[in-house]
């Protein structure tokens, strides 16, 4: 969509994290297991000043800020359905 994202640097985000094109959240604490929830391992709770640092930095320079929401367009064009279903099966085969 072309917007300005935030992305928590951990778990299923990891793949789609690049400074470029993205305002990584690195600061990451452990997530504690819970009976509901045992595996966290990888996950993170993000720092509430981190996310406010980047959302002032996102609103000063909105010109840098939407250059990366056009730079994550476009690299989110190569992840179709198609193209992420052909990585599966190159990785279940390998």
């Amino acid at each position: 969509c072309g917007i300005p994202t935030i992305l928590s640097a951990n778990t299923g985000h990891r793949d789609l994290i690049d400074s470029e094109h993205c305002y990584p959240l690195t600061h990451q604490k452990p997530v504690d297991p819970h009976p509901h929830f045992p595996g966290t391992d990888g996950w993170g709770e993000s720092d509430l000043a981190e996310i406010l640092a980047i959302l002032e930095r996102v609103y000063r320079d909105r010109a840098s800020a939407q250059r990366k929401g056009e730079k994550a367009a476009q690299f989110m064009t190569r992840f179709t359905w198609a193209h992420q279903a052909e990585q599966l099966w190159r990785t279940l085969e390998g």
